[in-house]
């Protein structure tokens, strides 16, 4: 590929890492309504309100009643999806917390086969085998009509289910981040305009730690 392809191919995988960026950063906003679920339950307990509203059938998540523990439920189901759909951009971002003894004394070449390596033996097949291992689990929740025992939430297959969402994000930005760094072997360092270089930042997210 001559080096117009490759800027080319570079800005696309910008542009995917982007996509990724943008659904963490919606994702985040999940902090609000979990705060929100924190504070109604702890009014909830103060005042002694076990049930809040009830209704005639039932309503997907809720069943057929608000009660403190649907939201007390509600509270790890929105954390567990703030959770998976944020590692991925954490990663992206380079906001991971790491501890690199040798990484200040590499040359960037070195580094950026460091993290290759890193993606392709460490991160890849753990984002594959955590995949795997959790579509069966989705599969038996939904098939079984998992739910709360003590009457809170229903449909548990959906909180389930963000796990292999997550985790696929996660594998996707590996990929992306292994061509990037390869990319960044050939020499293509040029980004989207009014993007974040991630594989560039020092000290964002990282706690380093100096021998001696």
């Amino acid at each position: 590929m001559n080096d117009s392809s490759l800027h080319r191919l570079a800005a696309g995988l910008d542009r995917a890492l982007a996509v990724i960026a943008w659904i963490g950063r919606m994702a985040s906003w999940l902090l609000i309504p979990i705060l929100l679920a924190v504070l109604v339950t702890i009014a909830g307990s103060f005042f002694r309100v076990t049930h809040f509203m009830t209704w005639e059938g039932d309503v997907p998540l809720f069943g057929a009643a608000l009660t403190l523990n649907s939201i007390l439920d509600l509270q790890w189901y929105l954390f567990g999806i703030l959770l998976m759909l944020t590692g991925a951009y954490a990663l992206q971002a380079d906001r991971h917390v790491r501890v690199d003894v040798f990484s200040q004394r590499f040359s960037r070449r070195t580094t950026l086969v460091v993290e290759i390596l890193g993606d392709l033996i460490f991160l890849l097949p753990l984002c594959i085998m955590l995949i795997d291992r959790s579509l069966p689990l989705v599969e038996l929740a939904f098939t079984t009509g998992e739910r709360s025992n003590e009457d809170g939430m229903t449909h548990r297959w959906l909180i389930k289910m963000f796990v292999p969402i997550g985790f696929s994000l996660l594998a996707a930005t590996g990929v992306l981040r292994i061509l990037r760094n390869a990319l960044r072997l050939r020499g293509i360092d040029d980004f989207d305009e009014g993007g974040d270089d991630p594989g560039d930042r020092q000290g964002d997210g990282r706690a380093h730690l100096v021998g001696g």
